[in-house]
């Protein structure tokens, strides 16, 4: 028997039917709803699919376990019902779409929420939400905006209609009415966002060559979405930057137009991707892809909060891959709340990504890590919304190589209370590559998934100071044109220009349009593992929760034409439902371990919608995808990774293999590297 959990609420519809049927959750007929909850035994077969198709069901989107949310114009549910393969189907109920935040302070049970959403909210609180509409529904339809807002309790000029969606202001009184339409899929809390911040080229291997030619980024276009560039202009600028400003975009101020940085986290985040500087008292500052050109769009409002940061996330990826070129975008900010589950955010990023495959999408993990019950380690799961998405890369911290600044954790703001004991208390901040960076948020995702993606250095990194920042001489550094600053908002963007440069290496070596997909399973497969600085460490084998797939080590995911042989990588087609494909790599005698990564760009949603496996076969043994030496196989990550230790040498088969497809045959990326 499998459960359905939507937005939290949990139900097993065979366990519990008699409860369901109880509680008059049990429709004869679909005339309520354009909408049904259809629960399988089993990935549906393409032929299967078109029964569901032929009844007038059309699949939008899976959700744990074994469950599709489908559009259904007809009301006969019997004919659904009776199909071999359904185990149950029923309209979508409407207690399944309010989100987790929304209900935070109520302790019911699933089938309370699903007989009456909201029983007894009377809260005068007022917030902010998405309403988020099925993807059959525009928000321009004639009348939906009347009735959304009348469901409301106020007046249509309050609702702002976004693709996809209706932002608007609500009291929680009102949420149940807003749930009772059929066109809403759910309701979502819109996070307040905030800046994640609080020598790393050599650590991460970031500098690449071949024949004598170095990989600084050449031709690459980084999109940055932060706070501000310096003074705000093209030609005036930073002398880490000359020549290379593509465009500045201001979204935060826009009367009048302003992209300049007071604050100062946007010129150091930038400085960090591709800044090229030399000090005369700190020596060369520069990021990781020091030839690539900058697009800065500046979300920073006159009261220095983050609300230029446009409703629906498309509007802020669109433009620069669009108009400028831009193949990477990366952002150091996302919710103050640790935590949160999949959202709308999230979603878009998704989108972003599956509708625009050769985009690359950064995000930081967060600064959430505390050790809320002073046992000396970090708690889990405070990756947190759009850092949680399937298809973007999500950058936590390590600890970055300047042993001579005392700064402890403790020192941080608030780090007394969250790193009240031992090892933890009172260590520096930047003494030990080898170790996280307490403050650095960790997975899973609420959903389950490995969180972040990989690390980078993100304590006392150097880089560029804006020129208009009113913060005087920065501490620990003797140049006022380069500053010292720590988070997981410096370890992006230092992942972000290894991206460019390994962007770079793919397309001068013969692949023009290298996928998202292919330049992240690159990055994973190239990650060393994080050995951890404290006993037992606050790392641990890969992947893990903690340091995901490992630190960035550029130049072992590059793989260029004299590594032939011996790494290799392929942007591979589709595979529809119960396809495979198989490819060999010769170990040789010697050879100490194969490391196998598969990547796909997965359709947006909360769950994997579509779901391959990775197979590695060796000497009459076994490797399957993130599951070490166990028989299963991962059903939520859409990274997959085989590492295998002492593999026999000889012929290795390499299998992905296509477990469920839901709507769209899935494209993927794997690299490989013999050690």
């Amino acid at each position: 028997m499998s459960r359905i959990t939507i937005n939290g609420v949990t139900v097993d519809p065979l366990a519990q039917a008699h409860e369901l049927e109880t509680a008059s959750l049990v429709s004869e007929d679909a005339t309520a709803s354009n909408y049904l909850l259809v629960q399988t035994t089993h990935p549906p077969t393409a032929e299967e699919k078109e029964e569901l198709a032929a009844l007038g069901v059309v699949i939008h989107e899976y959700v744990p376990d074994d469950t599709y949310l489908c559009g259904f114009r007809p009301t006969d549910l019997d004919a659904v019902r009776a199909l071999p393969f359904v185990a149950w189907a029923d309209v979508y109920f409407k207690g399944f779409k309010i989100g987790q935040s929304l209900r935070s302070a109520r302790l019911r049970t699933g089938l309370a929420e699903l007989v009456a959403p909201m029983d007894g909210a009377a809260s005068p609180e007022v917030r902010t939400v998405d309403v988020v509409l099925h993807e059959d529904v525009q928000a321009s339809e004639d009348g939906l905006r009347d009735r959304i807002a009348a469901a409301a309790g106020g007046s249509v000029g309050g609702v702002r209609p976004e693709r996809g969606k209706i932002r608007m202001t609500v009291r929680d009184e009102d949420l149940a009415a807003l749930a009772a339409l059929d066109e809403v899929k759910e309701i979502e809390e819109v996070p307040e966002r905030v800046l994640y911040n609080t020598v790393a080229g050599n650590l991460m291997h970031a500098h690449v060559s071949l024949n004598g030619t170095k990989f600084r980024g050449e031709g690459q276009i980084v999109c940055v979405a932060d706070t501000g560039f310096d003074k705000g202009s093209t030609t005036n600028v930073h002398p880490a930057f000359t020549g290379r400003v593509k465009r500045l975009v201001a979204l935060g101020r826009t009367s009048p137009a302003r992209t300049d940085d007071p604050d100062g986290h946007g010129t150091h985040v930038a400085g960090s991707v591709l800044g090229d500087g030399t000090s005369a008292s700190m020596g060369t500052v520069t990021g990781t892809a020091p030839e690539a050109r900058l697009v800065l769009q500046s979300v920073m409002t006159e009261d220095g909060l983050l609300r230029g940061i446009p409703d629906n996330l498309l509007d802020l990826f669109e433009p620069p891959f669009l108009e400028d070129g831009a193949r990477i975008h990366t952002n150091s900010w996302g919710p103050v709340e640790p935590g949160l589950p999949y959202n709308q955010a999230a979603f878009e990023a998704d989108q972003m990504v599956w509708q625009n495959k050769d985009f690359v999408i950064l995000f930081a993990a967060g600064n959430s890590g505390e050790d809320r019950d002073g046992d000396g380690l970090i708690n889990l799961r405070s990756v947190s919304g759009e850092s949680g998405a399937k298809n973007i890369i999500t950058v936590g911290a390590s600890e970055g190589d300047r042993p001579q600044i005392p700064t402890t954790y403790d020192q941080l703001r608030g780090g007394l209370s969250r790193f009240p004991a031992a090892p933890i208390h009172g260590d520096r901040m930047a003494d030990n590559p080898a170790g996280m960076a307490a403050f650095s948020s960790r997975g899973p995702t609420q959903e389950g998934r490995i969180a972040p993606t990989v690390v980078a250095p993100g304590t006392l990194i150097l880089s560029a100071r804006s020129r208009v920042s009113p913060n005087g001489q920065p501490s620990f550094s003797t140049d006022p044109d380069y500053v010292f600053e720590s988070g997981t908002s410096m370890a992006t963007p230092l992942v972000a220009g290894c991206v460019a440069v390994l962007r770079e290496t793919l397309v001068k070596n013969g692949t023009p349009k290298p996928s998202a997909a292919l330049i992240k399973a690159m990055l994973v497969n190239g990650a060393d593992e994080l050995k951890g600085q404290y006993v037992p460490t606050e790392a641990g084998p890969s992947p893990n929760n903690n340091s995901g797939f490992g630190i960035v080590n550029l130049r072992q995911a590059v793989v260029l034409p004299t590594d032939a042989g011996r790494a290799g990588f392929t942007d591979a087609k589709e595979l529809d439902q119960g396809e495979e494909r198989v490819f060999h790599i010769t170990v040789p005698q010697g050879a100490t371990r194969l490391k196998v990564t598969l990547v796909w760009t997965d359709p947006p949603g909360k769950a994997l919608q579509n779901d391959l496996d990775l197979i590695v076969r060796a000497g009459g043994q076994e490797r399957h995808g993130n599951m070490g030496t166990g028989s299963g196989f991962d059903r939520v990550n859409n990274i997959e990774q085989v590492n295998w230790q002492s593999i026999p040498a000889g012929e290795a088969e390499v299998v992905v293999r296509a477990f469920r497809i839901t709507q769209f045959a899935q494209p993927y990326a794997v690299a490989w590297r013999v050690l």
